[in-house]
């Protein structure tokens, strides 16, 4: 789990990452307002996704203390470690790495949620 320092950190590269996006849009334009409402809210959004992605992989631990069981058969599952997964959320399609377990007996995988 990351510290909350760095998170602060991580969460300010984005918003600046996001400031220096817009500002090389504006740049050496002159934008009408509803141009410029465009440009702010995709740039929004693009943040609050980042964002979003920071504080839960923040929050993620690498592998949960206890395995989960497989839904299908009940056996235990083996950790097959991190693996990319998109999720669905409010703020949009959020790219995170997650802890992945895989059933042998079933040969069935999933991210169990936290």
């Amino acid at each position: 789990m990351r510290t909350r320092e760095e998170m602060k950190a991580a969460l300010r590269a984005e918003a600046e990452a996001v400031i220096e996006e817009l500002l090389d849009q504006v740049e050496g334009e002159e934008p009408t307002l509803a141009e410029l409402e465009d440009i702010v809210l995709k740039l929004r959004k693009r943040l609050g996704e980042r964002m979003g992605k920071v504080v839960i992989e923040g929050q993620e631990a690498t592998q949960p203390v206890k395995r989960p069981r497989c839904p299908g058969c009940g056996e235990k599952m083996r950790y097959k470690g991190m693996k990319p997964v998109t999720a669905e959320s409010r703020l949009g399609a959020l790219g995170l790495e997650r802890a992945y377990y895989y059933c042998d007996r079933c040969e069935s995988g999933l991210f169990p949620p936290e």
